[in-house]
């Protein structure tokens, strides 16, 4: 009896010793650092991106009575660090945008001039919102952009 008593404990002593090997490995994996690495988004996730962003934008209610929407209300407000505060909170972390309003004919910012946070990286996808304002479209230095009409919002997205 004692030999195959021994035979069992020998056993039952490697069992043990492949589970600990199995939980090592897991704990080391689960600790070990993840890469800071990210894979740039395909450019169909940043189109789709930034034509999400860029409705909620045009089709958010007004925070203040007497706009039809969000758009609007910034537009009437003059109030573009509103705007792109939603943006800001809509778009994820590493994405980065400009804003232009478009009369048909050319584009525009709706600040004094144009602002590259860090260039342009990658591939450059843009979303369109088309609107249309009764007033008149002024920059952030009071400069009358565009009179009433159609316009076009666009919003260029691109990932570092």
């Amino acid at each position: 009896m004692r030999k195959n008593d021994l035979g069992q404990m020998m056993v039952f002593e490697a069992i043990i010793f492949a589970v600990f090997i199995i939980v090592a490995i897991f704990f080391v994996y689960q600790l070990s650092p993840r890469s800071s690495f990210s894979v740039s988004a395909p450019s169909a996730e940043l189109a789709t991106l930034a034509d999400d962003v860029v409705r909620g934008v045009g089709s958010r209610d007004a925070t203040v009575s007497g706009f039809d929407n969000f758009l609007e209300e910034c537009i009437g407000l003059g109030d573009f660090d509103l705007l792109t505060g939603y943006i800001n909170t809509s778009l994820p972390v590493g994405v980065y945008y400009n804003l232009y309003v478009s009369n048909g004919s050319g584009f525009v910012t709706l600040y004094s001039d144009e602002v590259f946070v860090g260039g342009r990286f990658g591939e450059v996808s843009r979303g369109h919102y088309l609107f249309y304002y009764g007033g008149s479209i002024v920059n952030s230095t009071c400069s009358t952009l565009y009179g009433p009409g159609v316009f076009d919002l666009v919003l260029e997205v691109w990932r570092i």
